[in-house]
């Protein structure tokens, strides 16, 4: 050791220093800390927030090329243009229904040409067992005809089939029962007793609608 050189041992001296310092504080490939562990789930989140991204940048894109792809989890609006299954409700007022006159009844058919005529109707159902009803048909048979504008028809209850196009929208369910119909098909309906001059009343209200149409 006397034959080495005092510089030599200072040169060896640092080298083994940095080698220690090396092996113990600088190499490269040192454990990891304590806490990696959750560096793992960390990527595994950054890379699902990455695909969702790319999937909202696809959906995005599909929607731009075609306007009418719905956003996801969107709800589809019900067509306003699907006809609904729900059924119309009555006419407030009853009417002769021509495109039914010629498979009701011969009674339709005869009412229904009166009504091209312009004339107004004046349709009995009776069963002549009642006073009521004979007091009414003698009420119907002196209507105003009004010099051949009024037709005036009597008929039993049971021929109410013949006439299934008037009766559309007119319930007859007893007699006596008096219908008016206007030239228009527009149908009034006067159950029970009624006297003459009531129904000449009904007659001129519905020729004059007729008149005001």
């Amino acid at each position: 050791m006397d034959q080495v050189s005092r510089p030599l041992l200072v040169a060896l001296a640092a080298v083994v220093l940095l080698a220690v310092a090396w092996l113990t504080v600088l190499r490269p490939g040192a454990d990891a800390p304590a806490d990696a562990g959750p560096v793992a789930p960390v990527v595994e989140a950054v890379d699902e927030a990455q695909q969702g991204a790319a999937a909202s940048d696809a959906a995005n894109a599909a929607r731009q090329a075609d306007p009418t792809e719905p956003a996801p989890g969107a709800v589809t609006p019900t067509d306003p243009s699907t006809p609904s299954a729900a059924p119309s409700a009555p006419g407030a007022t009853g009417g002769v229904d021509p495109s039914l006159a010629a498979q009701m009844g011969e009674g339709s058919v005869e009412v229904l040409e009166q009504l091209e005529r312009g004339r107004a109707v004046v349709l009995l159902f009776w069963n002549g067992r009642s006073s009521d009803d004979r007091a009414v048909r003698r009420a119907v048979s002196r209507v105003d005809r009004r010099d051949g504008d009024v037709r005036v028809i009597v008929e039993r209850l049971e021929e109410l089939g013949s006439y299934a196009a008037v009766t559309n929208d007119v319930r007859v369910e007893s007699t006596p029962t008096t219908l008016v119909i206007a030239p228009d098909g527009a149908v009034q309906a006067v159950p029970g007793y009624t006297v003459t001059r009531e129904l000449d009343q009904a007659v001129r209200d519905a020729l004059a609608g007729e008149d005001d149409r």
